[in-house]
């Protein structure tokens, strides 16, 4: 049965051959291009998500019982769902905390689209053509 499968997929390999050679492509600057709007975006939003995140917790009114300091895992669990249930109860706060993370996102996926940054590793004239 194994022998089989194997002989299946190398038939598979030597039809779609042509196909996926023709559409594979690795072009350096494209690689670095996307990398760039990628690294970029990370850094606006690991600078923002702690304030963001702030802004969150105060909108819900989570208020934690007892000290923070020696939290271990039993109890931060506790606490986690805790405040995931705050939360959904309140879903405007995560509405508005979701915008807010949006916003920051926007202008990068919009040059992740511009650049194609989706197709990496696939040749232009393989991309689907948007009308």
């Amino acid at each position: 049965m194994d022998s089989f499968k194997a002989v299946w997929l190398l038939g598979l390999l030597l039809i779609f051959q042509s196909s996926l050679v023709r559409c594979q492509s690795y072009n350096p600057k494209h690689i670095f291009t996307c990398f760039e709007i990628l690294s970029k975006g990370i850094a606006d939003v690991s600078i923002e998500v702690l304030p963001k995140f702030k802004e969150l917790v105060k909108c819900t009114r989570f208020v934690p019982d007892g000290s923070l300091e020696d939290l271990e895992t039993p109890r931060f669990r506790e606490l986690a769902s805790a405040f995931l249930l705050k939360l959904v109860r309140g879903p405007s706060c995560l509405e508005k905390y979701a915008d807010g993370m949006m916003e920051l996102i926007k202008p990068h996926k919009a040059q992740f689209d511009t650049n194609k940054c989706a197709y990496l590793g696939v040749a232009p004239q393989c991309w689907p053509t948007t009308k």
